[in-house]
């Protein structure tokens, strides 16, 4: 994440242990609302400014 969306913002990451099997769960990563918006993610050399549509995210340029 660090080398591909600019500015970066903060986030918190937690694992999350799945109790019916020990050893396995998810990572959940937190990303609150950033007053540095809109973030650019890194596509080949560009920036790109993906944005909701509807349900989905499309991505702008």
């Amino acid at each position: 994440m660090a080398n591909l969306v600019r500015p970066l913002p903060t986030f918190d990451v937690e694992q999350i242990e799945d109790p019916n099997q020990p050893g396995h769960g998810i990572v959940m990563i937190a990303v609150p609302r950033s007053p540095s918006a809109p973030h650019g993610v890194l596509v080949n050399e560009g920036l790109r400014y993906p944005r909701r549509n509807g349900a989905g995210i499309s991505s702008g340029a």
